[in-house]
């Protein structure tokens, strides 16, 4: 479903038809198009959103044709018409899925008039000022967010089912007037008929995803009649419903402000932005802290939220938040417009102004914000308990393992590498020791300087402390390893957030998300062996072939053993190894069973010197034997 999200964001999907920066190009010119000339744009987008259900529609017309005319001439054609039946009839199938997506309700605590005569006297205001269709059930969930959701009762064939979503933490965090803003944008989408459309186009997008991913699982024959159709289209229609999406934005705010005023509004958007940045930077790691410490929740979320809001308000870096949140700039990642151009939309200033204790937009639940709380809080509780105990479990290990190591180190023993790393670790992870877990770090890393993982170790906690020394050691850890890019950038990404570097961080951001597109492209070269593949000598020293052909040696189920290098386009200074063996005495007993038996022995007995995939030649893959034997210096055993 496609909730019309208060705070929540629509962000583009990756399309790989289209780069990055052709999507921002044309969701430029197309912005710049839909200012000019709306109504034409939007008939444009909905012209563009029927083309792909023509096109269907028409490949599936034929695909009947086509298995009519088989069944007709199957006594002539025989063995052509059945191949034909075979290739077309599951195609048919995979399409009518496609072309019928079915939408499921949102979740949530169902809340009625008798239950909160407050909430909805506020609701009936506004659609009565609006003119807008009603809501036919209001639900309370645990998210901190706003939407509404259509949903039709008939798939394809529409006749909607208009849910309003509230998020309680959103209730608690804002004053009533200014709960009355969200509504009121909530109610533009609805008036504006903003969620039916963009329901629909989510539809429509949903379609060709389930359609394209189907096609790529089950590797149909037919899918030539329309997979490079659909991968040129989809992109366009989703660059061409993005600016639509932002429009009905800007209007829903013009609504909310119109209904309540510009300062509502304002601070409305303000406490959300303030309010999510609190909610996971300082609530919720607040509260799962406590998994280390106790096998079971002591305390319910939701029902000391108000409290535990309240309590922070006077050291939670409230201004720190706001100003980083002004700073963001509206971009082709998101539909929702940045902070700063929702405020100049309306023509207002940014306000925090929270709510006093006893007096958020909560009360307007009445006599059913205990029940709902509660159900929320059972259902959390109930959500997390597995998790929460396993982490509980950990944590005591954990911390008996880092009493068994102290003692150790107290009775003078110098620990080795592996033994003094875990150390380090748990003085912050079981211990919540910081400074010292920093102090263990910097010491193996003047002993270890190219190790990795003490680089990666030492450059995160120091940029959580806010010691920005920490970026050159990841970034050295980045260059010595692209596989970490993804995990070294965050932590710089948000340490350039904190501190108000944008520019850096959305440097950072688009080189890191090249270099895991490389490490995508790597790691799907490397995750099988191909017929087309090209392998070369292995390359290994001396002492380094000797030390693998002692524990090939051992394993007494094989009998040939090749050792070659796999040639990749990709990361090519990331050796990628493939191991092919033989078994003995194949003709005699279960061959199966002694193949498998060998593989499990290649995989758990052997330390390769890398990234290595293993090959049963006996398990017919006698081509890559004849390949390998062509290799010099391939047959080790």
């Amino acid at each position: 479903m496609l909730p019309q999200h208060y705070t929540s964001s629509h962000h583009r999907a990756p399309l790989s038809a289209m780069t990055d920066n052709e999507f921002e190009s044309l969701v430029a010119r197309l912005e710049a198009y839909a200012r000019a000339e709306p109504a034409n744009y939007r008939w444009r987008v909905i012209g563009l959103a029927l083309l792909g259900d023509v096109y269907l529609w028409g490949v599936l017309l034929l695909l009947l044709a086509v298995v009519g005319v088989s069944i007709w001439f199957i006594a002539a054609l025989k063995a052509i018409a059945v191949k034909l039946l075979i290739v077309f009839v599951p195609l048919i199938w995979v399409l009518a899925k496609a072309l019928w997506v079915v939408l499921s309700p949102p979740e949530g605590v169902r809340v009625t008039r008798r239950d909160a005569p407050e909430l909805f006297a506020m609701i009936d205001g506004i659609r009565s000022q609006i003119g807008a269709p009603e809501f036919h059930e209001v639900l309370i969930d645990g998210d901190f967010n706003a939407g509404v959701v259509q949903v039709p009762r008939l798939g394809a064939f529409g006749w909607f089912k208009n849910y309003l979503l509230i998020g309680l933490p959103l209730l608690k965090a804002l004053t009533p007037e200014q709960f009355r803003a969200v509504l009121a944008h909530e109610y533009g989408h609805l008036a504006g008929g903003h969620a039916k459309l963009s329901n629909w186009i989510y539809r429509q997008r949903l379609r060709w995803t389930r359609l394209l991913s189907s096609l790529e699982a089950s590797g149909s024959d037919g899918g030539v009649l329309f997979m490079g159709f659909l991968k040129r289209y989809a992109p366009y229609l989703n660059a061409y419903s993005f600016p639509l999406a932002r429009a009905n934005e800007y209007e829903a705010d013009a609504v909310s402000a119109k209904i309540t005023s510009a300062s509502a509004a304002a601070q409305a958007l303000t406490a959300v932005k303030v309010g999510s940045s609190y909610l996971a930077e300082t609530f919720w790691p607040g509260v799962y802290r406590n998994a280390s410490h106790t096998a079971a929740p002591e305390k319910t979320p939701y029902m000391h939220l108000s409290t535990q809001l309240h309590a922070d308000q006077g050291s939670m870096p409230a201004t720190r938040w706001l100003e980083s949140a002004l700073k963001d700039k509206t971009s082709v990642a998101d539909t929702h417009p940045s902070l700063s151009d929702r405020l100049k939309a309306i023509n207002a200033e940014p306000q925090l102004a929270l709510p006093e204790e006893g007096l958020a937009a909560d009360q307007l639940l009445g006599p059913s914000l205990d029940a709902v709380t509660q159900k929320l809080d059972a259902q959390w509780t109930q959500n997390v308990a597995d998790a929460w105990r396993t982490r509980f479990q950990e944590a005591s290990a954990n911390r008996e393992t880092l009493a068994a190591l102290e003692a150790r180190v107290a009775s003078g023993e110098t620990l080795e590498l592996d033994d003094a790393f875990q150390r380090a670790l748990l003085l912050d992870n079981a211990a919540d020791k910081l400074p010292e877990s920093i102090a263990a770090f910097r010491e193996l890393h003047a002993q270890h300087p190219e190790e990795n993982r003490v680089a990666i170790g030492l450059g995160t906690r120091l940029l959580f402390q806010e010691d920005e020394s920490g970026i050159p050691m990841l970034e050295a850890v980045i260059a010595r390893d692209p596989s970490s890019a993804v995990a070294c950038g965050q932590a710089i990404y948000d340490f350039y957030r904190r501190h108000d570097r944008n520019d850096e961080a959305e440097a950072l951001a688009k080189r890191v998300n090249a270099l895991a597109e490389g490490n995508r492209e790597a790691d799907e070269e490397r995750a099988a062996v191909r017929p087309e593949d090209t392998f070369i000598a292995h390359g290994l020293s001396d002492t380094a072939l000797a030390e693998l052909k002692q524990q090939l040696a051992n394993i007494s189920e094989v009998g040939d053993v090749y050792f070659v290098q796999k040639q990749c386009a990709h990361q090519p200074e990331r050796k990628n190894y493939v191991v092919g063996f033989t078994i003995k005495n194949k003709w005699l007993g279960d061959k199966k069973a002694k193949i498998n038996a060998a593989m499990v022995a290649m995989r758990t007995h052997v330390t390769y010197p890398g990234e290595t995939m293993i090959i049963a030649f006996d398990a017919n893959n006698e081509y890559y034997l004849k390949r390998m034997k062509a290799v010099a210096g391939a047959q080790v055993i």
